[in-house]
């Protein structure tokens, strides 16, 4: 699936960075630093570790990326900090639709705290699942951390029912940045 189908799904359940996909740094017309700049023909693979994915600090750091890029479809995305969580809607064979809501983004693997259940989920089911994560101080506060986990759990709920509305097997938001202002889908992957 193409990644703007991909963020226009998402983007009915989370709101969406500022971005834009393009093919040259001219293109871009960055206006504000830091952006995050990601090869939009590889979205959905872990592209922190194969160097398809850089915030870029200044123009300099832009330059380097589009370069090394070259004639590639280049996703500018507005840096966004927060809370990097996971959350996933999958067909089961067994059981049926299920939600995934877990510590995301660079920590998915590190981590492994996620909780799961039955689709679709309330906004009280879905505090309950923020409840179950080992770290759930990342998501209720710690030091001057804060998510707002009202929003959070109306758009989790809501994203819970995502496979009624669209004919696919599963869909990841992954990272979903969460602050105080709202939660946000940075990545996303899909299967058809």
């Amino acid at each position: 699936m193409e990644v703007e189908k991909l963020f226009e799904i998402a983007g009915k359940y989370f709101k969406l960075p500022e971005q834009r996909i393009v093919k040259s740094l001219d293109d871009a017309n960055i206006k504000k630093f830091p952006v995050v700049l990601k090869v939009a023909d590889r979205i959905g693979e872990h592209k922190s570790e194969k160097g398809l994915v850089r915030i870029a600090y200044n123009i300099d750091e832009a330059r380097a990326f589009f370069k090394r890029f070259k004639n590639r479809r280049i996703l500018v995305q507005e840096f966004v900090r927060g809370v990097e969580l996971l959350v996933g809607v999958k067909k089961d064979e067994t059981f049926g639709d299920i939600i995934l809501l877990g510590i995301g983004g660079i920590y998915t693997e590190l981590f492994r705290d996620f909780s799961i259940r039955l689709c679709p989920v309330s906004k009280r089911e879905v505090y309950s699942m923020i409840h179950d994560l080992r770290n759930k101080d990342m998501i209720l506060g710690y030091r001057n951390v804060k998510v707002n986990v009202e929003k959070l759990c109306a758009r989790v709920s809501r994203f819970s029912r995502v496979l009624e509305e669209y004919r696919i097997k599963e869909i990841e938001v992954n990272p979903l940045i969460c602050n105080e202002r709202d939660c946000y889908a940075v990545d996303v992957r899909c299967v058809e």
